[in-house]
């Protein structure tokens, strides 16, 4: 849209189009303090600021949405829509004389902001204005009297302040003002169920952007804002990763999704914005009995809402400076599942549905039912720290590194570590405990910026619930899954069978020859009669290998058979020797309850990796006329592979190394005991 056309727009916020008048914000050198502020924060730290914003001002309704004003004012002066972030609530509001206040960068509507743990009132303005240089309006009424200011960055200076706007005085003259009436069409909105009420108190804060033709409603990247981001629901994550519980008897919150990332198919006006698509829309389904719609209006609970309906386990323990919720997603009987139902009608959730059982268990897995909802909320495998009803220091299993904060805590296996939450809410008073920094990024604890995870971590572990202690005394039980170390075997050989030129991709393939005889391809019949390739084992392709468990093979007389026709190479995982080791390293680690399969995983992906490496390089001889075929077989036997695993002194230095990376070192334990 170009300046022409935007400068056609501006009476609808009275804004002086020509050369900016601007009043700027006192104190009048504040740019750096803001833009080093901004920095600072967290990423949408917008939404935490307005939301408490609006809580603080006893609002009982928030709605974010889409300037749906706006958007039909540009289709009726025939322009392309432009989507802007609003956030409504019914608070006690400002007047003239509280907003022009309100503008000042230290100034704050609250009439106590003293001690570490009130909230400024300033974080609003710091945490907006670095992505809207373009302005961000801010109306609010009282006694159904509406007044306006608009924020901005002057062009001249790079200072934060209010533009100077149009006002019509008692005698018909007009006026330049900072504080301005607000427009007509403003004076009226539109509830989460459609219903049109008039504004008589509450506040609308309205993000333009660093343009006049950003659509700001999805939220930048950075600090440029791009019409679609990651997902659609960005407004109804960030809250929920943000905040605990959201829902209350007298409080809802409620945000817009649109139905689809590309806005072009967003809904043009506020009265089709849940409505359902129409025919000759790019959504619409022929013949069909339930259309599309084009977005909806979400209740947002918080995360901890999300899990207490998801999970089978939930409780909370009390530790030395505070106390520690806990939710386990394990598997739980489908009828008990049920019976939540009522948790779900009363907090405006979905029915339970359809349950998908567990092949192997016969019950019902809430791990999977965790994630269902992981694009509206945080997903199972989360620690964070509780402060005043908001998440701090989230941290998550798919984090680089977070896996040995769950070591605090007495969780090693990996498994049992996806389908834990644990968050820990500590004890504070004025000059201990937990407070957060000046930006609310992060907390610090008595005066650190560490918060004491250890500590937390010992007490957690040190009277764990029962039903957690089970899930990890079986190692995860029925969640252990060792492909996980199969495929990072393979990957590694590979690297190895690519240097001494073995098969590990696809072949090249040359001109295929006219004359030539088509050979019969090889097949293999399954048990149900069905035709499927043989897979590829000759010439120099890679060899694989698979693990045979101890209960399908007790006692194994050999640990490995190397199949040379099939170039497969099968580990036995009840052979002594690995059993020995195994024991071995598990009485080193007695003190770690679930280390047990970790240290049986680990042990069998060494010897696996080592004796697959040596097979490599045996296979890498093959044709150099070194050895004749005889003695290439006997290095390839089981009498071979027998001698090749004992005595592994460079396996067992790394299999120390790998617990010692995911278990923690064992002298330490044992220098504690």
């Amino acid at each position: 849209m170009d300046n022409e056309n935007n400068d056609g727009l501006n009476h609808l916020f009275a804004v002086d189009s020509g050369a900016h008048s601007t009043l700027s914000a006192i104190a009048y050198n504040v740019a750096a303090f803001i833009e080093r502020s901004f920095d600072e924060a967290l990423p949408y730290q917008y939404l935490r600021e307005f939301v408490v914003n609006a809580i603080e001002a006893l609002a009982t309704l928030i709605i974010i949405e889409p300037d749906w004003i706006f958007i039909e004012n540009l289709i009726e002066s025939g322009l392309d829509p432009i989507y802007r972030w609003t956030l409504w609530d019914d608070g006690v509001g400002m007047n003239p004389e509280q907003l022009l206040k309100f503008h000042h960068m230290f100034h704050s509507s609250k009439s106590d902001t003293r001690g570490r743990h009130t909230n400024f009132g300033m974080g609003g303005k710091i945490a907006a204005l670095p992505i809207n240089p373009a302005g961000m309006i801010v109306m609010s009424w009282q006694n159904g009297v509406g007044s306006m200011i608009v924020f901005h960055q002057n062009e001249t200076d790079g200072q934060y302040g209010l533009y100077r706007q149009h006002a019509v005085n008692e005698f018909g003259d007009a006026i330049r003002v900072e504080v301005a009436p607000t427009p007509e069409a403003y004076d009226f909105y539109y509830d989460e169920k459609g219903c049109r009420v008039e504004r008589t108190q509450g506040t609308l804060v309205i993000f333009k952007g660093a343009s006049e033709s950003d659509h700001t409603y999805l939220g930048p990247t950075n600090r440029t804002w791009e019409a679609v981001q990651t997902t659609i629901r960005t407004n109804t994550l960030e809250l929920n990763k943000r905040f605990a519980k959201l829902n209350r008897p007298n409080l809802k919150v409620y945000v817009y999704g649109p139905a689809h990332k590309d806005e072009a198919l967003w809904a043009r006006c506020r009265a089709d914005a849940s409505g359902t698509v129409e025919e000759g829309h790019a959504l619409y389904k022929p013949r069909s009995n339930k259309q599309p719609r084009y977005g909806q209006y979400r209740l947002v609970q918080g995360c901890t809402t999300f899990f207490d309906e998801a999970c089978s386990h939930q409780g909370t323990l009390d530790i030395s400076d505070g106390k520690i919720h806990w939710w386990l997603f394990d598997h739980i009987d489908p009828k008990e599942f049920r019976k939540k139902d009522a948790f779900r009608i009363e907090h405006g959730l979905m029915k339970a549905g359809r349950l998908k059982l567990d092949d192997g268990t016969g019950l019902y897995n809430t791990y999977q039912r965790g994630w269902d909802r992981h694009s509206y909320t945080p997903g199972p495998g989360m620690l964070a720290v509780l402060y005043k009803g908001e998440l701090y220091d989230m941290r998550a299993v798919t984090d680089s590194g977070c896996h040995h904060m769950f070591n605090y805590f007495g969780i090693y296996d990996k498994e049992v570590r996806k389908r834990v939450v644990i968050i820990v809410e500590p004890n504070y008073t004025e000059d201990s405990g937990v407070w957060p920094n000046a930006v609310r990024s992060g907390l610090d604890f008595d005066g650190r910026s560490s918060l004491p995870w250890d500590s937390w971590g010992t007490d957690f572990a040190a009277n764990m619930p029962s039903t957690i202690k089970e899930v990890v005394g079986r190692g995860g039980g029925q969640f252990r899954d060792t492909s996980n170390f199969h495929d990072r075997v393979m990957k590694t050989v590979a690297e190895i069978g690519k240097e001494y030129g073995l098969y590990t991709g696809p072949r090249a393939r040359g001109p295929k020859d006219p004359n030539a005889i088509p050979k019969p391809r090889k097949t293999v019949k399954n048990p149900r009669g069905k035709r499927k390739p043989t897979v590829r084992t000759g010439g120099g392709a890679m060899p694989s290998f698979d693990i045979i468990d101890a209960l399908k093979s007790p006692d194994a007389a050999r640990p490995a058979s190397y199949n040379m026709k099939a170039r497969k190479l099968v580990v036995f995982a009840s052979h002594h020797i690995f059993q020995k080791t195994m024991q071995r390293w598990k009485d080193r680690f007695a003190h770690m309850p679930g280390s047990e399969s970790i240290i049986e995983d680990t042990v069998l992906e060494v010897y696996s990796g080592m004796l697959m490496a040596r097979i490599i390089h045996v296979l890498g001889l093959k044709g150099r006329d070194i050895y004749d075929d005889h003695t290439y077989k006997t290095m390839l036997s089981d009498a071979a592979l027998v001698t090749a695993v004992a005595g592994f002194f460079d396996a067992d230095v790394m299999i120390q190394a790998k617990l010692n990376g995911k278990l923690g070192s064992h002298k330490k334990a044992a220098k504690g005991s």
